[in-house]
């Protein structure tokens, strides 16, 4: 699967998803940090909930 590169799709997605908070949130922080989906999926909401820009978001790797 290759990354979605061209800024107008990241906002035709951002903008079907902008009735959805929760995928919004888990695509934009996806496409910003190059998570993989289970390693998003494995967040838990006191993993993110304090964070501001430029701190760094500590993901245990998860292996299936």
């Amino acid at each position: 699967m290759e990354p979605i590169r061209d800024k107008k799709a990241i906002h035709r997605i951002k903008k079907i998803l902008a009735d959805r908070p929760r995928d919004l949130c888990l695509f934009t922080l996806g496409i910003n940090t190059a998570y993989r989906s289970n390693e998003l999926l494995s967040l838990k909401v006191g993993q993110v909930k304090a964070l501001r820009a430029g701190d760094v978001l500590g993901v245990e790797p998860t292996y299936a």
